[in-house]
Parts: C-alpha cells; structure tokens; sequence
C-alpha cells in the first residue's frame, strides 16, 4: 500500500468517526433540550392538578366537611373530574397513586382501584416529588409527580416519550444523511487534497527512478515551498554534483587514456 492509499484510508477513518461523533452528539443534546423542555411544559399541568385537589379540599374545610367520608369521596370525584379535564398534549393525562400503591385516578376506568406498588417505578415516587421515567403497556414515558398529602395522593402529570421526542426521532434520519452526505463530500475533498499533497513525493520518486538509471540532467521541478520542496532542491543539487562528478572522472578518463597512447606512440 503505497503513503497516497495509508495517508487517504486513516484520514477517512477519522472523519467518519468525527461525523458519527458530532451526530450522535447533536442528536443527543437534542434530546436534552427536549427532555428540559418537557419537564417545563410537564410542571404546569401537574401545578394545576394539584390546585385542583387543594381547591376541593379547602372547600371540605370552609364547610366542616373535612371529617365526612362520603363529602371527602365526593370531593375526590370531584377533583378526578377536574383533573381529567387538563390537557397534557395528544396523549397525556394526570393519573394518582395512593400512598399504598393503589391507582386513584386514571383515564381508563378499568385500572382504578389497581394495585401498582410492586411496579419499580412506584418505589420512585417516595422521594416525594421530581421527574420521573418509566413504561406501561410497553411505552416509555416521562412525568413529573408530586405528593398531596391531604389524601396521600401522588399526583402525576405523565406523557408518552414518542409525542415529547417525536420531532427529534423523526429528524435523526435527515441528521444522518447529512452526516453521511457530508462525509461523501470530505472523503472526495480528501481524495483531491490528498493527491495533490502526494504528487510532489510521486515527482520524487519517478526522478529518482530516472536518476538511478543514469539520467544525471534531470531536474525534478520545484513547485511548493514545504518540505517536498526542499527535499527537490537537495535531489537537484545532489544530482548535479552527480553530474559534475561524473564530467570530471570523464576527463580525468580521457586525460589518462592520451597520457597512455602518448607514451606507446614514444615507445
């Protein structure tokens, strides 16, 4: 393999590990952006649920109620009415947890009254409140959660992670084309750049060729500054002592040879 293919293939290998890098970097600081943006549009809704609940509860108090199980169930089904009625994007909702791990709230009916506790994510919630990841019927999703403690709820305002990453899911093809339109167009930029860094050594070589076969008026042309530059100026130099040396035992040669002759035609 001669230095243009190993000087070509290592470079190439570089930008293209380059590329990935800097794709796979945008792609996830994108991410990021999107995850930080979630939770700021996660955290007014999950706000507002839990003014909801605050809401039936104060009324409870300013009525005496507080005390009533059938007026603490009915202002419960009261604020499950309310909180069902936040938008939290296409596919969103507020759903509650019971501190025991029993779902209190829910847009599907049928998992009311469900005993999530033994769920991994559910063991997260005890910190109180924060953001939270985790996956039901097999979607991922993100949220943010926050205790009630009047009724030792976990109030939580979840949404899908396809609705809050979609756009970026969606562009990452488009990202890796242009990663790898632009890798196409350096590795051709490359290949140029290359041969033509390459060419002056090439120069060199085919002179030195030449020059080793005794073609001592050669003169490589010299046409960079660098140091295939220089190294031109030392062959041309070296070959014209070459050539001068080589004039010189010629006459020496020729000299001799009449001194000889000289002295036979004598004798």
């Amino acid at each position: 393999m001669n230095i243009y293919a190993k000087f070509l293939l290592s470079t190439l290998a570089l930008v293209l590990v380059f590329t990935l890098a800097a794709v796979a970097t945008t792609h996830y600081f994108s991410r990021m952006a999107l995850t930080h943006l979630a939770d700021t549009w996660l955290e007014p809704r999950l706000v507002e649920a839990m003014r909801v609940a605050r809401e039936q509860v104060a009324v409870l108090d300013n009525y005496g109620l507080a005390e009533i199980p059938a007026s603490i169930t009915k202002a419960k089904l009261d604020a499950r009415s309310g909180m069902a009625d936040i938008e939290v994007g296409h596919e969103g909702y507020i759903f509650a947890v019971t501190a025991d791990g029993k779902v209190a709230l829910h847009p599907n009916p049928d998992l009311i009254g469900s005993d999530v506790s033994s769920k991994p994510w559910f063991r997260k919630l005890q910190n109180g409140r924060g953001r939270l990841v985790y996956t039901s019927a097999m979607d991922s999703n993100l949220a943010r959660y926050d205790f009630f403690r009047p009724w030792e709820w976990f109030i939580i305002a979840t949404a899908p992670e396809r609705e809050i990453y979609g756009r970026a899911d969606r562009i990452r093809p488009y990202v890796l084309g242009l990663g790898a339109v632009c890798t196409l167009v350096l590795a051709v930029v490359l290949m140029f750049w290359t041969r033509h860094l390459t060419r002056p050594l090439k120069s060199l070589t085919d002179g030195a060729e030449r020059i080793g076969q005794g073609d001592l008026a050669l003169r490589i042309p010299v046409s960079t500054q660098d140091e295939f530059g220089q190294l031109a100026e030392v062959f041309n130099r070296m070959t014209s002592q070459l050539q001068d040396s080589l004039h010189t035992l010629q006459r020496k040669e020729q000299y001799f040879r009449s001194y000889c002759a000289h002295f036979e035609f004598q004798g």
